[in-house]
């Protein structure tokens, strides 16, 4: 009996601290996995925080009386405590916002490793951990896209050169110097695949107004985020990509359910196990884009 109960505790310790543990906390289920997969991105990559070089976006940081080496030090083992926190379920909307905060300090200390994919990483995650603990959390992320797919077309539709192709004609040629571009304009006039990208960010940002709208508005993202890599060869972006369908994740209609869903206090103790080891084929769904993730990191991520 002594064993059984020791066997019991052990059960209900590991369910607690279980980092594929995503129901019971103060955050919803599908938030909290989103989360996880953010911060898991860059636990298993290498990104100074703080920047090689202290560049402040903002110059006032010049006159913060710590060295460079300081804050790049407490600005790593803070993200990793708390990072740390995230996985166990240990105060994960304090965590989430903890984290999210240092990867935006990171962009701003350093204005050479700034991109809007690194910003999407900490902004997804301060909405995370702000939203957390009720039906908030979608809704805030869902503004959030919208802000981004609508803020894009807009600033493309006002900018002439997105209208006549010309910036999107040397972005591919000059830039990005895609070998097939000269024959796909040969094909199709350039300035309607420019009117192309903005529609379809358009129609991107006004399918998240509506929640009825955003679980086809989520397939046509991919759709179209997953075409652009192809088109660029792996070019624009996987980073992007990375985070996008990771902040889908939160805000997609009923894709996270039972048992993620399902309080601990609804089953006994003696369900521990259970619960721990249940829908197996989401660990190992979470496991293989951990993985993946690591390899596009290590071996052929180009960030933007």
């Amino acid at each position: 009996m002594a064993l059984a109960r020791i066997a019991l505790r052990l059960c209900a310790w590991a369910e607690r601290w279980a980092p594929l543990r995503f129901h019971g906390t103060t955050m919803a289920p599908a938030g909290l996995l989103s989360a996880k997969l953010l911060v898991a991105y860059f636990l298993i990559g290498e990104w100074d925080l703080a920047g090689q070089v202290f560049l402040p976006l903002w110059t006032g940081l010049n006159h913060i009386p710590l060295s460079a080496e300081t804050l790049r030090f407490v600005a790593w083992w803070s993200f990793h405590g708390f990072a740390a926190l995230l996985i166990f379920n240990r105060v994960p909307r304090l965590a989430s916002c903890v984290t999210g905060f240092l990867l935006v300090w990171g962009l701003v200390a350093s204005r050479l490793e700034y991109s809007n994919s690194r910003l999407c990483f900490g902004l997804f995650l301060l909405l995370l951990g702000l939203g957390a603990g009720s039906k908030r959390t979608p809704e805030i992320l869902r503004i959030q896209f919208v802000l981004i797919y609508g803020g894009a077309a807009l600033n493309k539709l006002l900018d002439p050169a997105w209208r006549n192709g010309v910036a999107l004609d040397f972005y591919c040629d000059r830039v990005l110097e895609l070998a097939h571009w000269r024959w796909i304009t040969q094909v199709v006039p350039v300035p309607l695949l420019g009117w192309l990208v903005i529609a379809i960010e358009a129609v991107l940002a006004i399918g998240f107004l509506r929640k009825q709208w955003v679980g086809r508005t989520i397939w046509l993202g991919l759709v179209f985020h997953v075409g652009m890599l192809v088109f660029t060869l792996g070019e624009l972006s996987w980073m992007f990509l990375y985070v996008v369908a990771t902040g889908y994740l939160a805000v997609a209609p009923g894709l996270v359910r039972a048992p993620l869903d399902v309080p601990s206090s609804t089953a006994g103790r003696r369900d521990s196990w259970r619960r721990v080891t249940a829908t197996p084929h989401l660990y190992v769904g979470i496991a293989a884009i951990f993985w993946v993730a690591k390899y596009l990191k290590w071996h052929v991520l180009t960030e933007y």
